[in-house]
């Protein structure tokens, strides 16, 4: 079996005199489905999470994430079966020995964070019994080992996660023949890669999102192909994402990532429009069309003088070269004002079937049934749309 392994480092500069950076709070999230069918929960804590990881274990659950972002540390947990034994430890100086220790007694780092916990920063460690695994390292740096991460892909080893201390970048890698992911893509980045994960997830052999953080003002982003889950999505907001978490769960995802960090981007913030300043359902990407660009898209499909099922192939041509072009989504009140340029209900349909991958507050779209019309079989067709992307 052939396998492709791709590792891209991107650092874009942090000076510019023409762009004008925007600071906030935000959250991530990445929910995933598989075979597992987890219970989850999740918490939020103001210090290392030691106390609420023991009541957790108390109650049958696992730690499947820490993370620590914007003074504070979330953590995920479920009643995984796979494992049989979990363990957390903490120290302020990496516990190169005690891992070594605890690897003899077939422990491997399933989780690993670095923040600030009571005025001190520690290095916190999950270890488990029972993981999917033969073998584990950790690949240390003053910044990502790409050339050391790259041969021991080479040698079937995975990441698993990575964490930036006092002691530098460090990588944990696992072994195994259980280990379902057959490929890995690994992307450094000061910008949120979304065009990258977007291009990566929607590919003819999809990945999904292993490990996603924001440490020392830089993104680490690993994609697996061939990985346990079968579908995936993730948001990005300024708000806590309950809903959409609860939701998530309602649908038999879990949470795989989870984390609070401090953003530093102009387009995330600048470009969001005030109605949806206080939206806190899922979203599709970061960026949203200006509206300097959607008024020529507006401008060229108000131009088609030929009517009927023609002028409307060429409406959606548009606004489908368009979107290529930019690779940038729509917020929906920017689809509210192009969905009625179609004479059919079947052409408005088709774009919004053209558009739902590429619309920015998805969880409003369920509004543009009434654009619809009354054709009970579009109708029917929509509804499936939603259940089947969501």
């Amino acid at each position: 079996m052939s396998r492709f392994i791709w590792i891209r480092w991107i650092l874009i500069p942090i000076f510019s005199l023409s762009v004008h950076f925007v600071f906030g709070q935000m959250y991530v999230a990445v929910l995933s489905k598989g075979n597992a069918g987890y219970r989850q929960v999740y918490s939020i804590q103001d210090r290392f999470p030691e106390d609420k990881i023991k009541e957790y274990q108390q109650n049958g659950y696992f730690v499947d994430d820490i993370s620590y972002g914007s003074d504070i540390w979330t953590i995920t947990a479920s009643d995984r079966k796979d494992y049989y034994n979990q363990i957390v430890i903490t120290s302020e100086d990496f516990p190169q020995e005690t891992l070594d220790s605890k690897a003899k007694e077939g422990y491997f780092i399933s989780d690993l964070t670095y923040g600030k916990s009571q005025g001190v920063r520690v290095w916190g460690v999950v270890l488990v019994q029972g993981a999917a695994a033969e073998s584990q390292i950790v690949l240390s740096g003053e910044s990502f080992p790409f050339d050391e991460v790259y041969d021991q892909l080479l040698n079937d080893y995975r990441i698993t996660d990575i964490a930036v201390g006092k002691e530098g970048v460090k990588v944990v890698m696992i072994k195994g023949r259980k280990m379902k992911m057959v490929s890995q893509d690994i992307i450094v980045t000061e910008e949120f890669p979304g065009e990258f994960i977007e291009q990566k997830t929607k590919s003819e052999n999809p990945s999904v999102i292993t490990h996603i953080s924001y440490q020392d003002n830089k993104w680490y982003v690993v994609l697996g192909f061939g990985s346990e889950h079968n579908s995936q999505y993730y948001t990005v907001q300024k708000a806590m994402p309950s809903n959409t978490i609860q939701q998530g769960w309602e649908e038999g995802y879990i949470v795989t990532q989870f984390q609070k960090f401090v953003y530093r981007n102009e387009r995330i913030s600048s470009s969001i429009p005030a109605y949806l300043t206080d939206y806190t359902g899922r979203i599709r990407c970061n960026d949203i069309m200006t509206d300097r660009t959607f008024n020529k898209i507006s401008n060229g499909v108000s131009n088609i003088t030929v009517s009927g099922l023609e002028g409307d192939q060429m409406k959606l041509k548009i606004i489908n070269d368009w979107m290529y072009k930019e690779s940038i989504c729509m917020c929906t009140e920017q689809i509210a004002k192009l969905i009625n340029v179609f004479e059919y209900d079947d052409s408005r349909y088709d774009f919004l079937e053209m558009m739902y991958s590429r619309v920015y507050d998805i969880d409003n779209y369920t509004f543009f049934e009434e654009a619809l019309g009354d054709d009970s079989e579009v109708k029917k067709k929509f509804k499936k749309l939603l259940k089947s992307e969501k």
